[in-house]
């Protein structure tokens, strides 16, 4: 059997706002060569399994890499499994018998979820709307997400290594101290006061920072891919300004006042904010480092 790289996540390892994935056929059935697990599997010459879909929930992303895991676990040794962990506001829910995505920012916008038919939104819009505003209004918590949160690495970790695979867990763009207060303007109309920086709660120094660092990129899941990128833009933007053909390249939107308005130009991202080719060159060889540095491959 041939070795396989295995990737499951959202937008952000799908290759969302790549021109090489753009130009696929709906069936998708080709690869997306500049997205990281192209460039990955082919420079070391395994598979590529991608599962990931924009929009997709936690549930979806753990639920089908355990699945994946338990279908192939013969074959654990050859397999390299990645997880790039969403938003954990993104929950399945039922209206009646029909399934979606519950996404707060993107239902109190009007804005169809990922992954529901657009027949059976028309149906549900009013209702689920009603819904979301109730829940932002008097339920919605952070820390019932953070809890949520680490109970998912829990089980995909433990589960994983009992399984035998090497792997890669990592939040692709989540900040529980910064993105609370960056999502606010999405619940205008709520009387939401449940907002926290939960950034050094105890869940993550009892609980998470006890797991080993070999299974995290950067060693944990609080600190994200995004962070890394702005922070390396910081360190390099004057070299990849000087040496990048920067023509092709789009700029990192900001939101700010409800509105995505361009800032300073930051190559690593595409125009709504997932990486750019430039940004999945640079992810790649965070995780080939990685890989390397704790004998994953």
């Amino acid at each position: 059997m041939d070795k396989i790289l295995y990737f499951n996540g959202c937008s952000w390892p799908e290759g969302s706002e790549l021109k090489s994935l753009r130009d696929l056929q709906e069936s998708r059935e080709e690869k997306c060569k500049d997205r990281c697990s192209s460039l990955l599997s082919s420079k070391l010459g395994y598979d590529e399994i991608n599962e990931s879909s924009a929009g997709k929930s936690h549930q979806d992303i753990i639920e089908e890499t355990i699945n994946f895991a338990y279908k192939n676990k013969s074959k654990s040794e050859d397999i390299i499994i990645n997880v790039w962990l969403t938003s954990p506001e993104r929950m399945w829910f039922y209206f009646g018998d029909k399934p979606f995505i519950f996404s707060p920012w993107m239902i109190l916008r009007g804005i169809c979820p990922h992954q529901t038919e657009e027949s059976d939104w028309k149906e549900m819009k009013s209702e689920v709307t009603k819904f979301t505003k109730l829940w932002t209004t008097y339920f919605h918590n952070q820390k019932f997400f953070l809890h949520q949160y680490v109970r998912d690495v829990l089980l995909l970790y433990n589960t994983l290594q009992s399984l035998g695979y090497k792997f890669l867990i990592t939040n692709a763009f989540y900040n529980f101290g910064n993105d609370w207060k960056h999502n606010l303007p999405f619940y205008e109309d709520s009387e939401m006061t449940h907002f926290d920086d939960l950034s050094n709660h105890d869940l993550w120094n009892d609980v998470v920072s006890k797991l080993p660092e070999d299974n995290f990129l950067f060693g944990n899941v609080k600190y994200s891919i995004k962070d890394k990128l702005l922070d390396l833009w910081e360190l390099q933007k004057t070299d990849y300004v000087d040496t990048y053909d920067t023509s092709k390249l789009s700029s990192i939107l900001v939101a700010d006042d409800h509105e995505w308005k361009d800032k300073e130009p930051n190559y690593f991202f595409c125009k709504y904010g997932h990486p750019s080719e430039l940004g999945h060159q640079k992810i790649s060889e965070m995780i080939e480092k990685h890989y390397k540095e704790h004998e994953i491959i």
